[in-house]
């Protein structure tokens, strides 16, 4: 008996796809990767469980645990998963981040990646309520480490499919992605292990509303990740879009929901790979902190900050940045919200973000501050110029009239007066070159616009207050005294 499965428009043989089940038949590299043969690779699985009992309850679960979650493994997930079940080494186990379930070092690290896809510890521990469960994803391909998930069981029995379904909880699909040319808003997204069979739609990801981020991955000749080479892609998700018809029908797509129009990019130097790892919204508050985008440690306080919902128009005020930099982002009625910044009656950014996934978002932004002071004291300053030329134009005037009226003398003394009040030169010096020696910026943007702010305020300087007035005077003073 023979069959044969369609994968994009190529068919593969009954024998070939056995063979592509093979193990470690399908990667080139021992280490994870990413290879041409995705959509028929299950996941490598490695699940590390540290027993923390009784040693009766911990005997009965070395002997019971492993067989039941690989059989569960096997009717929840098919094909999907390749799963290991080991113990976990001694002191694995032993926090040492508040964000790590157990530690490892490099080294164990680099062999967990040369030999699986996931990795998980697994911790079952004796409470005062019963059994706590707590799991983490270490994923091997992304280098980095899920969040850890958490239950509670009172009784033995509901034990087996607690640890399960934790394990099921921060198990992340992964998928390659790749933008759609005719709609340039929306990825196509290809899950690993997908054209898999006897893989449910449920297991390989991809459902309707899923946020995805998008990572791009950086390699080298063997698909290994350079230095550095692993970066989240800022700002940016993708949300899964509804499928009109039937789930393998049609390729999965998702719309991007970024501050940009163009997060990806244009061009690139290398292999890089597009991935994206589905994103779960924990029950943590996200905390957004602006700050300078020249310097991390200099926090943006004071700025008004929106919300609104995806596909809403009307953002909602919900607060201000603190002298931290920092604000609290609620939960609203869609998964991503589109948080928007304002300064000084502007728009500044526009920032999605998905509510409990991160503890912490950092936007780096243009520390328009100084352009604000420069803003402030240039007003004053101006405010400070139209009063001088206004006094100016009003001196003038009353000694024209004096001089109409053959009051010479009255003349020549608001002529005096009018000696004594700035000249542009002596305005400019004292007012606006000092401040303009005070108010700096190091990020060239915000020099550039302060420097855009002295040199409109010169000119207007130059415009009004014109030399040249008292001298005007005195020759019409002169005139009409010769007259005489």
């Amino acid at each position: 008996m023979s069959y044969s499965i369609t994968l994009r428009n190529r068919r593969y043989s009954g024998a070939l796809l056995w063979l592509l089940l093979l193990p470690g038949w399908h990667s080139v590299s021992d280490a994870a990767s990413v290879d041409r043969y995705w959509e028929l690779s299950p996941y490598r699985v490695q699940v590390e469980v540290s027993l923390q009992t009784s040693a009766l309850v911990k005997q009965r679960l070395q002997a019971e645990l492993p067989h039941f979650l690989r059989r569960r493994a096997s009717i929840a997930m098919g094909p999907l998963w390749r799963l290991t079940v080991e113990p976990a080494p001694l002191g694995a186990a032993r926090r040492a981040d508040p964000k790590r379930l157990g530690r490892k070092t490099e080294e164990q690290l680099a062999e967990t990646r040369r030999r699986f896809d996931k990795a998980f510890l697994l911790v079952v521990r004796e409470g005062p309520l019963g059994m706590v469960v707590s799991a983490q994803e270490y994923d091997c391909l992304l280098e980095t480490w899920g969040p850890i998930v958490t239950g509670e069981s009172s009784d033995l029995r509901s034990l087996y499919e607690l640890c399960f379904s934790r394990l099921t909880r921060a198990f992340t699909p992964m998928a390659q992605f790749s933008v759609i040319r005719e709609t340039p808003n929306q990825v196509e997204l290809r899950f690993r292990g997908s054209a898999l069979p006897l893989v449910s739609h449920q297991a390989k990801g991809g459902n309707l509303g899923q946020i995805f981020r998008p990572v791009l991955r950086r390699t080298n000749r063997e698909g290994q990740p350079v230095e550095g080479g692993i970066q989240p892609v800022a700002w940016t998700y993708l949300r899964v879009d509804p499928v009109k018809s039937m789930p393998t029908s049609k390729p999965t797509t998702a719309t991007i929901h970024s501050h940009t129009a163009r997060p990806f990019g244009l061009r690139r130097r290398g292999r890089v790979d597009q991935l994206a790892t589905l994103v779960r919204a924990g029950q943590e508050e996200t905390h957004l902190r602006l700050h300078a985008r020249d310097q991390k440690d200099i926090p943006l306080g004071g700025f008004l900050v929106y919300q609104r919902n995806v596909g809403q128009k009307e953002p909602k005020l919900i607060g201000k940045t603190n002298r931290n930099g920092v604000v609290t982002i609620p939960r609203g009625e869609t998964s991503i919200q589109i948080v928007l910044v304002q300064s000084s009656g502007q728009w500044i950014a526009k920032i999605p973000v998905v509510p409990g996934s991160d503890r912490r978002v950092e936007a780096p932004l243009l520390d328009d501050r100084k352009r604000l002071e420069a803003e402030a004291k240039l007003t004053a300053i101006r405010e400070e110029l139209i009063d001088i030329v206004a006094r100016r134009n009003i001196l003038a005037a009353r000694t024209r009239i004096k001089i109409k009226q053959h009051d010479l003398e009255g003349a020549r003394a608001l002529v005096k007066t009018l000696e004594r009040l700035p000249t542009a030169s002596e305005f400019e010096q004292r007012r606006i070159r000092k401040q303009e020696r005070l108010i700096q910026s190091k990020d060239r943007r915000v020099q550039a616009r302060i420097e855009k702010l002295f040199s409109e305020t010169r000119a207007v300087l130059a415009e009004f207050l014109t030399p040249g007035l008292v001298q005007e005077l005195k020759g019409e003073i002169a005139t009409a005294t010769a007259q005489h």
